[in-house]
């Protein structure tokens, strides 16, 4: 990976350090394993498994969408990869950040599904990461690749909603 200082108008791609998605399953297999040995319930009600269910369905329909919103603009998801077009379509278009809203929201689901507060206790570590650790190093990349472009949809669009 290249290394890049913070005035570099070369970035290749977002200077982001670990994988993402490794990051939040790491969260996530942690807080299960916390749940088994250590179990903080929310409650015993019906109510709240149905919640989680469509909380959690919710966040997988909304990474699925941006995903859709992604392979259509033939650009990637991924940092390692240059990013080809500044997205504005779908859930693009209300939040710059949906796909991690989804995360969030499959956090939360799964929290309710399971019965455990420790998904829900693992929400600010994943928040501090994703927003420091990858939202700004992507924001800094792509307003060095794209300039004015990305500058008038940060500008429209919020970060979160």
């Amino acid at each position: 990976m290249e290394k890049a200082s913070a005035g570099d108008n070369n970035l290749k791609q977002a200077q982001v350090v670990l994988f993402p998605p490794l990051v939040g399953l790491t969260l996530a297999v942690t807080s299960i394993f916390l749940h088994i040995f250590f179990p903080l319930n929310i409650t015993s009600a019906t109510i709240v498994i149905i919640a989680g269910i469509i909380i959690l369905g919710s966040g997988i329909v909304l990474q699925v969408i941006c995903l859709q919103v992604f392979k259509k603009a033939k650009t990637t998801p991924l940092f390692q990869k240059p990013t080809t077009n500044i997205l504005e379509s779908g859930p693009y278009a209300r939040s710059r950040n949906p796909i991690y809203i989804a995360v969030f929201l499959q956090f939360i689901g799964l929290s309710f599904l399971i019965n455990t507060w420790w998904l829900i206790a693992a929400l600010p570590i994943l928040y501090v990461y994703l927003r420091y650790g990858v939202i700004a190093r992507e924001e800094q990349y792509l307003e060095q690749k794209f300039g004015e472009e990305y500058r008038r949809y940060r500008s429209n669009v919020p970060r979160w909603f």
